[in-house]
């Protein structure tokens, strides 16, 4: 059976590019698209909100933000079952995915994204500590700049990266 290519939208430890200055900046798991196109940039709907996972981002559905994303063509099922692996995703349905795989809308096209699975073990095993405050919101949505809402929650985003710019 013959793999078709897929559109793929990562936020987090996937990413290649700088948002800003779109230099090659990999993060730690960009290896797993060296062999993907990178089709460009796009900011999501405002449908979810980001947070830090410790070490790599976890998005959610019904945050009312955009998340920033770079968008990739995925041509072999290699690739794609390697992302999946790595997302903890085993099957569309599946009660036990860390993420789910759902398609959102981009200016390139339908593309796939992976979001946190709250109906999870894993997940559910997290929330007390989320209630207490671990885990915080990266209010930019955008993991590159990770400005957390706890640290400065009067200065938008663009004052602190056109201050840190100048």
């Amino acid at each position: 059976m013959n793999f078709i290519p897929i559109l793929v939208a990562v936020y987090g430890t996937l990413r290649q590019y700088d948002t800003v200055t779109m230099e090659y900046s990999p993060e730690r798991n960009a290896h797993y698209l060296e062999d993907s196109e990178f089709i460009g940039m796009t900011s999501s709907m405002p449908l979810f909100y980001m947070r830090d996972l410790e070490g790599y981002p976890g998005i959610f559905l019904n945050g009312g933000g955009h998340i920033v994303m770079e968008v990739y063509e995925v041509t072999s099922a290699r690739i794609n079952q390697a992302l999946d692996d790595l997302e903890g995703f085993v099957k569309e349905g599946y009660k036990e995915n860390i993420y789910d795989k759902i398609p959102i809308w981009t200016e390139f096209g339908e593309a796939m994204t992976y979001v946190i699975n709250e109906k999870s073990s894993v997940y559910q095993k997290a929330i007390p500590e989320i209630q207490k405050g671990r885990f915080p919101i990266i209010i930019s949505g955008d993991w590159k700049y990770k400005e957390f809402y706890q640290k400065e929650p009067n200065r938008s985003f663009i004052e602190r990266v056109l201050q840190k710019n100048m």
